[in-house]
Formats: C-alpha cells, sequence, structure tokens
C-alpha cells in the first residue's frame, strides 16, 4: 500500500481539498465538483444526478419512491444546502470530535458515518425485498489496485461522499449530525437502562408507572374461596367447594374511566365489590391484567393508602352462563403476604387436594380440571357422581 501522503497527493491530483485533524494522521477529503456536479466521467452520485432522478411531472411518484417527485426536489434542495453550509471554512473541522472513530482513532474500514439523511428512499418488494435511501456520509477511502475485487483502504483519509445506496433496513435511522443549515448537531446522549421497581416494593392501592409512562394501579394478589352447585349437561349435580390458589399480580390499567370510578371509592375494597358485582359472568378478573412480567420504573398516584387499601370479605355470586343451571359463590381477600413455598410437593409440580383437616385426598401432577379448582369424584358404571367431601383446600 501507498503512503498515506502519496495517496493524499493523488486525490489533490483529482481535484479533492482537504481537512486535517489538527495534531492527528487524519483527514476529510472531498471535492466539490464531485459533490455537485455529473460528467467529466466521474461516476460518483452528485446534487445534480439527483436532481435528474427526480426531473418529472411534480406530483408523480417514481417507481419504488414513497414521495413525488416534488416532495423529492425539496428534500435534495436540502440537502444541497446542507452541504454547502458544510464545507464553508472551518465546518468540517468541528465534525471530528463526533466522529466514531475506531480507538487507533482512523475511520472504519466497513462502516461509514452518516452525517445527514434526507428520507429519500428507493423500494423493491416483488420477488425479494430491499430498500437503499441517500446520506451524506463520511467513509474511509478505498483505493482500487487494478485487480478484480481488490481494494486498498485508508483509514486515515475519510471521503465526503453522497450515497444513494445506504440501507437502515431491521435498525433505527441513525439521527443526523448536521442539519440543513449545516449547523453541527451532538450526538443523542445514549439511553439510560431502565432501573425497575421490585415487585416487593409494590403496594395494593398505589399507580406505578411502565417505561412507556403508562400508570397502572395495583391490586394485590388476591385469594378466592369458590363454592359452585351445578348441574352439567348430562343431567349430573356437581359441587365444588375449594380454596384457589393466589391469583399472579393483578393491575388496573389507569384510563379517564378508571380513575373516575376509584374516584367515587372511598377504599380499595369497595372499588373491587362493584367491579365484580358489575361483571357479566363469573370471570371477575376480564379487563384487569394478571401478569408476573409487568415492570415498572416509578411511583404513580397513591390512589388508597395504607388505612384505605385492605380487601377481606368481598362476597359475590353469578349465574354460570355456560352450564344448564349453576351458580357460584366468591369470598375474596388480599392477605397481608403471600403464603412461602415451603413443601417438596410444589418443588415437584405436585397439586395437592387435601381435608379442612389437611388430610391428603389425592394428589397428581397436573391440575385438576373445571375451572382451575380441585373435586373428589368417583366413577361407577353409568356417571361420574360428586362425592360430597368437606370444604378442601387446593395447594400448589
Amino acid at each position: 500500500m501507498k503512503a498515506t501522503k502519496e495517496v493524499l497527493a493523488e486525490l489533490k491530483a483529482k481535484g479533492f481539498q482537504f481537512v486535517q485533524y489538527p495534531g492527528q494522521e487524519l483527514y476529510i477529503a472531498y471535492s466539490e465538483r464531485r459533490l455537485f456536479h455529473t460528467g467529466c466521467g466521474i461516476s460518483e452520485t452528485s446534487i445534480e444526478w439527483l436532481k435528474e432522478m427526480f426531473d418529472g411531472p411534480p406530483q408523480e411518484k417514481p417507481e419504488g419512491s414513497s414521495i413525488s417527485n416534488q416532495e423529492a426536489q425539496v428534500r435534495i434542495m436540502r440537502l444541497e444546502l446542507a452541504i454547502q453550509e458544510l464545507l464553508k471554512p472551518g465546518k468540517l473541522d468541528e465534525l471530528f470530535p463526533l466522529l466514531p472513530l475506531t480507538k487507533a482513532g482512523k475511520f472504519h474500514k466497513t462502516a461509514a458515518t452518516n452525517l445527514y439523511i434526507p428520507g429519500i428512499k428507493y423500494t423493491v418488494n416483488e420477488d425479494y425485498f430491499s430498500q437503499s435511501e441517500v446520506a451524506l456520509q463520511i467513509a474511509a477511502y478505498g483505493r482500487s489496485t487494478y485487480h478484480p475485487f481488490q481494494w486498498e483502504v485508508y483509514p486515515e483519509i475519510g471521503i465526503l461522499r453522497i450515497n444513494p445506496g445506504a440501507s437502515f433496513v431491521g435498525r433505527k435511522t441513525p439521527p443526523n449530525l448536521i442539519d440543513e443549515k449545516g449547523n453541527i448537531m451532538a450526538p443523542a446522549a445514549p439511553l439510560k437502562k431502565n432501573k425497575y421497581l421490585k415487585q416487593e416494593e409494590l403496594v395494593p392501592g398505589t399507580g406505578y408507572l411502565d417505561p412507556k409512562g403508562t400508570e397502572y394501579m395495583y391490586l394485590g394478589r388476591l385469594r378466592r374461596h369458590r363454592v359452585e352447585d351445578s348441574i352439567d349437561w348430562n343431567g349430573n349435580p356437581c359441587h365444588f367447594d375449594v380454596v384457589m390458589s393466589l391469583t399472579d399480580p393483578l393491575y388496573l390499567r389507569m384510563t379517564p374511566k378508571a380513575k373516575k370510578e376509584i374516584a367515587a371509592c372511598a377504599t380499595l375494597q369497595e372499588y373491587l365489590q362493584k367491579r365484580f358485582d358489575a361483571a357479566e359472568d363469573e370471570h371477575l378478573f376480564t379487563g384487569l391484567n394478571e401478569t408476573i412480567s409487568k415492570k415498572f420504573v416509578e411511583k404513580g398516584t397513591v390512589y388508597f393508602d395504607a388505612d384505605h387499601n385492605k380487601v377481606q370479605g368481598i362476597h359475590v355470586e353469578k349465574d354460570i352462563v355456560w352450564l344448564p343451571q349453576g351458580t357460584v359463590k366468591f369470598d375474596i381477600d388480599l392477605p397481608c403476604r403471600a403464603a412461602k413455598k415451603s413443601s417438596a410437593a410444589l418443588a415437584a409440580g405436585l397439586f395437592v387436594l387435601c381435608n379442612e383437616d389437611r388430610s391428603c385426598l389425592f394428589r397428581t401432577t397436573e391440575k385438576p380440571h373445571g375451572l382451575g379448582i380441585g373435586s373428589v369424584r368417583s366413577r361407577n358404571s353409568n356417571a361420574i357422581r360428586e362425592k360430597r367431601a368437606p370444604p378442601a383446600t387446593f395447594l400448589r
């Protein structure tokens, strides 16, 4: 490879000018003729070439373009103005501290630095998809060796160029380093990593903001005692009496409607009682978010403080609409804290149905059917009939 000074001399003979980073062997090279004009055997994309590409009827969109010829001409004019301002004395010198250089203080050999992207795109969406767009860039100088597919790249020299084939598909379009008036714009500060609140820090009755700024009121993990009496489609009576596992954390998105409904209630219990009474069927949590994956970054409004966020003894009765006959009764409360997972059965993934005296009726690795509740049944030759077991607790 030739020495940097030899390459600079070659470029100067081709009409290029240079700006050097003070105290370093780093240069930005540019040719006004190549940036603004076509012809003279020059193959680089120029402002003049872009204007010719969009010189059709003003309101017509060229094939593959998302904008009209008129809009493209406006954006090309802005790009032209930005280049003219950038080439004024001293402007390019201001760029050096903002350029993303390698650890060695050179331009990247394979990645160009985007200075200004005017939003002129060309899209192919037929047997394959591709999208390219115009970008004003600084790229390491590549010198042909006159051998097929062989180039010598000089990372000490960056060429100011208009690239019509820049592609940002699958990633965010980088921000401009200059505006249309040639003003140098500081790069955006890197995004700070979100610091999330811990689940155990959340208090029922209080709102919390997710990373997008949406507020949700935390309702806690509710416990339900469910008693069901029904007749199935075969005419068999069924009876379930079970204390269900704690729900996953429940949240209410704080829409204007939700805030208005909450403002009319003195306690969290009053709000939940009214909400569950208004539910159309036994699916009481419709409209709530029950999830373990929601993350929050900030505490919001306290809707119900520590004296008004207790939930105990909510009673709800609903008809079972999907059976010929049936009713279900719920008694709901909010435990002070979640029960500890202490048994080996939990670790093994066992479901255990117990009597009131905690004697085991049966255990299985699969959750019993029937709306997520436990039942005890015996089979005879004619039908499945419910045993009248004492009230049971479903442990997981």
